[in-house]
């Protein structure tokens, strides 16, 4: 075994074991350098919301007189008067992208206020209201379609017949109304009922009732006019208007 004085001088002895010092090398004076970049802290995203609302039913407590705009509003042919404010508002649990807050109150009080929701953040308030009212006619049509022409009650359940059924059904719907208003509709309306005095349009119970009416007098009517032709003639229109 060698010592540790030995060691340092085989050591010593030997330069070229020992690492090389780096050399410098030349560079031209139009080098251009630049310091190495600072560490900074990292910057936080841009933000995806704004502070956070009340609800609609809050809001729209805390809104004064004058933020409110008095318009006009078609309701089922009436124009009624209605207190509009809108705002284009965030509704983050449902969607990310921006949507249209429109408020309707009733200058009245009697009834409460309505909240409608619209992506068409462009629309105009007074638009939303009318559209939202447009849905009225749909949901009469569904409701008449199942009450007074009963698809629900067909024969024929399996393959396609309940969507021929339906489609059968909401065709009969139209084919009555259009009848009636380009033939029935033209004569004089009856008088309206004890229980409906200030009944201003017919409803599709007296289309159909017209209809039946005048099905049933080529049935039971005679062709010429007779004291039993004038008799039975009252009972039949009532009671079509009454099935």
């Amino acid at each position: 075994m060698r010592s540790n004085k030995r060691l340092c001088k085989e050591m010593w002895s030997c330069p070229s074991s020992l690492p090389a010092k780096p050399k410098p090398s030349a560079t031209q004076e139009s080098t251009t350098c630049h310091l190495l970049k600072p560490k900074r802290a990292k910057e936080a995203p841009p933000p995806k919301k704004g502070r956070r609302l009340l609800s609609p039913q809050g809001f729209a407590i805390q809104l004064k007189q004058n933020e409110w705009t008095l318009c006009k509003v078609d309701k089922r042919g009436q124009l009624v008067d209605c207190l509009l404010w809108c705002q284009t508002v965030l509704w983050w649990e449902t969607s990310k992208k921006p949507i249209l807050l429109v408020i309707v109150r009733d200058p009245s009080g009697k009834q409460p206020d309505d909240f409608f929701f619209t992506t068409d953040t462009c629309s105009e308030p007074i638009k939303v209201v009318a559209d939202y009212v447009l849905r009225w006619p749909i949901e009469e049509t569904f409701r008449n379609v199942k009450q007074f022409i009963r698809p629900g009650d067909l024969q024929s359940w399996k393959k396609l017949g309940p969507e021929r059924a339906c489609g059968l059904a909401f065709f009969l719907y139209s084919l009555v109304w259009l009848w009636f208003v380009d033939t029935d509709i033209k004569t004089p309306s009856p008088a309206p009922y004890p229980w409906y005095p200030k009944k201003g349009t017919p409803s599709f119970a007296d289309a159909m009732g017209s209809l039946r009416k005048q099905l049933w007098n080529g049935h039971i009517s005679p062709c010429y006019v007779s004291p039993d032709a004038m008799a039975i003639q009252k009972p039949v229109e009532v009671l079509a208007q009454a099935v």
